[in-house]
Order: C-alpha cells, then sequence, then structure tokens
C-alpha cells in the first residue's frame, strides 16, 4: 500500500487508490493497484507503454531499477509526449512481489509539474509497502544464458541450450532460501544430500570445492557422477552461493561427454551474475507504513 503525500487527497477505488495533489486533477492525478497476476507483466507492459489514440511519443525512458524500503524488486518508466497538442507525462512504477506485481502510475497535464510527479511516482514505488516478510524464498537476479530457452516450475526456473547436439542438458536455478542462521557446514550437508533426490543415484563426489563468487557472496561447488531411473549416466554441477541471510543454489545436469569447457564457462558466467538480494532499510518511515494498514 502506498500513502500519499502531505497534502494529496485519496480516493479508494474497488482495486487501489486515486490520488490527487492540492491544486486538483486539472494539473494530473495518480492511481494505484494492487495485485495484479505476475504472469501478465509482459502482456501487460506490452500494452500499457502503446500510444494512447493522438497521443505522439517524444520520450520513452526505463526501466529505471529501484529497490523499495522493504528490499522489493521494482522498476519506474517514464514517457512525454503531445496528446490534443498539449504535452504530457506519463509514469509508471512497478513492485514485483512472489507472484504479482503492485502499479502506480501518473499522468501529469501541466508541463511545469512533469518533475514532481516523476518525484513523487518514485517515492511512492519506493515506500510501497506489501509486507511480504524478509526471510522467505524468493527470486534473485542474474544474467540468463544468451539464446537459451527457459521453463518455469514454481519458484525455480530451468534453462535449455539452443542447441540440439546439447540435449540433456538443464541449467536450474532455485530460489533463494532463508540461511536462518545455518552454518555453512549445514548447507553443505543438504546440498550433499539433495543431489540424491528423484532416485538420482550417485556413483562419484568431488568437492566441496571453493567457488571466487563477486558482489559479496561465498560459494562452494561439487561434482556429483551418478544416473537418474531409466536415463544413462549423468553428471550434476552443483553450487551453492550465500551471505548472512539467504543461500542460492544452482545445479547444472547434463550428460558426461557433453560436461566441456563451453558449458562450464556458462556455469561460472551464471554463477558470477548473481546478485544478493537487497537488505530492507530499517527506518521509523517503515514501522509507520505498517502501522497505516490499520487506519485507511
Amino acid at each position: 500500500m502506498i500513502r500519499p503525500p502531505p497534502g494529496w487527497t485519496s480516493t479508494r477505488l474497488p482495486d487501489g487508490l486515486r490520488v490527487v495533489p492540492p491544486e486538483g486533477p486539472s494539473i494530473g492525478e495518480i492511481h494505484y493497484r494492487l495485485r495484479k497476476p505476475l504472469a501478465d507483466l509482459p502482456r501487460f507492459l506490452a500494452t500499457k507503454r502503446l500510444p494512447d489514440p493522438g497521443f505522439e511519443i517524444e520520450s520513452m525512458t526505463g526501466p529505471e531499477t529501484l529497490v523499495t524500503d522493504e528490499g522489493e524488486y521494482a522498476s519506474l518508466y517514464v514517457d512525454t509526449g503531445r496528446l490534443g497538442g498539449v504535452r504530457i507525462q506519463r509514469c509508471l512504477g512497478l513492485v514485483f512481489g512472489d507472484d504479482f506485481f503492485a502499479r502506480t502510475s501518473s499522468v501529469a497535464f501541466a508541463e511545469g509539474h512533469f518533475a514532481r510527479f516523476e518525484e513523487t511516482v518514485r517515492e511512492l514505488v519506493i515506500t510501497d509497502t506489501l509486507v511480504l516478510g524478509e526471510l522467505r524464498r524468493r527470486q534473485f537476479h542474474y544474467r540468463r544464458p544468451a539464446e537459451w530457452r527457459s521453463e518455469p516450475f514454481d519458484f525455480e526456473l530451468t534453462w535449455f541450450p539452443p542447441d540440439k547436439a546439447r540435449s540433456g542438458v538443464s541449467l536450474t536455478v532455485f530460489p533463494a532460501l532463508p540461511l536462518l542462521g545455518a552454518p555453512p557446514e549445514s548447507v553443505e550437508a543438504l546440498v550433499a544430500s539433495s543431489t540424491q533426490s528423484g532416485g538420482f543415484a550417485v556413483t562419484q563426489l568431488l568437492g566441496p570445492m571453493p567457488v571466487t563468487a563477486p558482489q559479496g557472496l561465498e560459494g562452494k561447488s561439487w561434482e556429483i557422477h551418478g544416473r537418474l531411473p531409466g536415463v544413462d549416466a549423468l553428471v550434476r554441477l552443483v553450487t551453492i552461493l550465500w551471505d548472512e541471510r539467504f543461500v542460492y543454489p544452482i545445479r547444472l545436469d547434463a550428460p558426461p561427454a557433453l560436461v566441456d569447457p563451453a558449458l562450464r564457462g556458462v556455469l561460472a558466467s551464471l554463477v558470477a551474475s548473481v546478485e544478493p538480494l537487497p537488505a530492507p532499510r530499517r527506518s521509523r518511515k517503515m514501522a509507520s507504513a505498517v502501522a497505516r494498514q490499520w487506519v485507511e
């Protein structure tokens, strides 16, 4: 939920809020919408950023990457153009939950207020309160393998190479899981045991080996040889990164003949690109944002 700036008027709508500045809607207004399914995001962006009939685009910027006070990922888009000969500005701010997004959008009709509306939307996005909790399983940012296709399963994302000669290769990025104070030794034991899930019979276990991980993350990796039921020999390259709050698991499966330097390089590149999940900014502002849920 957002909190309108002092002096702005907030009106409840069936699925959100309408926020109007003290001068009234003649200079512009802001709309907030709750819990749109995340699966609808690509289609939403494709249609939302199309110009309305008669709207002549002058500039389109974004996405500007933001992080909210709660530590959630967010982004901001800003478009300017002319409608009926009048120059207007549109802003679109998105805050991403686990399976939904909240959006804050504005339209400004007075050019002298463009910067004000943009900054107001940016501040509303950063202070948007979803109250999802910090320590939960979460997807995290990394650089996707170029030209590989993805298939989602719950919070997991598995990537497959475009080359048919690499059939049987998959690279799975699991959600980050709360570490909850567990020592690294516990993480290692969990990883070693989880490699045997799904009937995977281990024939050789190499590791753990230290991984050099940028951006403040520690890491270790394992190379596990074995078989799955009905499948020929399989190699699993498992990497776990961690910080003081989360573990970040990544696994590459491939037939032994395909585990070459190029494939190892794809895995190493993805591991090196992993970004730690942002931490919430502890502040009195956040506490008041949570408290207002009871009064609005």
